[in-house]
C-alpha cells in the first residue's frame, strides 16, 4: 500500500477516503496516532480521484464554519 501524500503533509481530512469508488483507499493511525490514508494498489483503478479532492495536493481550500 502506498500514501497518496506523505505523512506529514497529510491532514487526515478523509477527503480521498470518501470519494474513492472502489474503496482503494483505507484510513490507518501512524505511529503518531494520526489516521493516515493508504491506497491498496491491487484495487485501485487509477482515477485520481483521491488527488483531485485532496485539499494539500489541489489546493483546494477547506471550507469552514461561519
Amino acid at each position: 500500500m502506498n500514501c497518496i501524500k506523505p505523512e506529514e503533509g497529510c491532514i487526515g481530512c478523509t477527503a480521498c477516503y470518501s470519494v474513492c469508488p472502489v474503496d482503494a483507499i483505507n484510513m490507518g493511525e501512524n505511529a503518531d496516532g494520526f489516521y493516515t490514508p493508504f491506497v491498496n494498489r491491487d484495487i485501485c483503478i487509477d482515477c485520481e480521484k483521491c488527488k483531485k479532492v485532496c485539499p494539500l495536493i489541489d489546493n483546494v481550500p477547506l471550507r469552514t464554519k461561519d
